[in-house]
């Protein structure tokens, strides 16, 4: 009894702060008993990787630590004897957004946590043109989030105008007159 309790503890511990794999995650599979079993793979689009004697495993939504788990009870299935596994995140997929239209530098930004809109634009080197006639619209998967006018977003400072950018948030500055807003 005391035994399992100290591994729940310890696994608990190890799960603290840890964050399920995703697509375009770099993970490094070890085999501690199996020198010859250990990788670096990308996760794939699809959320999965392939492995020798085991083929295509789900790993999307997975923590590592369960990850692990799954490769050892397929490695047990008739391969190697007790395999001891440990897969760990070597590098989180890089996520990003685009800014367009009328400021000095568009294209792909690598999205930090807590970006917001008047930063997005920051990073893309400052906005062009005149703010008054300025409008912000924000195109967020198969979705507009909105159409916000950037002297309202400037002066008012309010967080619905301000608005949080999410991972392939696609951000155009365009010039109300212009484009009949």
């Amino acid at each position: 009894m005391k035994k399992t309790c100290i591994y729940i503890i310890i696994s608990i511990l190890l799960t603290i702060g840890v964050i399920a794999l995703e697509p375009g995650d770099l993970i490094r599979i070890t085999t501690q008993n199996i020198e010859e079993y250990s990788f670096l793979k990308y996760i794939d689009d699809d959320g999965f990787i392939t492995l020798p004697y085991i083929g295509k495993i789900k790993a999307k939504g997975i923590l590592p630590s369960d990850l692990a788990v799954i490769i050892e009870n397929k490695l047990n299935d008739g391969y190697f004897r007790d395999p001891e596994v440990i897969v760990e995140l070597e590098k989180e997929k890089e996520k990003k957004y685009y800014i367009f239209g009328l400021v000095r530098k568009a294209g792909e930004y690598k999205l930090e946590d807590g970006t917001r809109v008047l930063k997005a634009i920051s990073k893309a080197g400052g906005y062009l043109g005149n703010v008054s006639d300025l409008v912000v619209k924000i195109f967020r998967t198969d979705q507009k989030v909105g159409i916000f006018e950037l002297d309202k977003i400037i002066t008012q400072n309010k967080v619905n105008y301000n608005v949080e950018i999410k991972e392939g948030d696609i951000i155009c500055i365009i010039s109300e007159a212009e484009n009949g807003y």
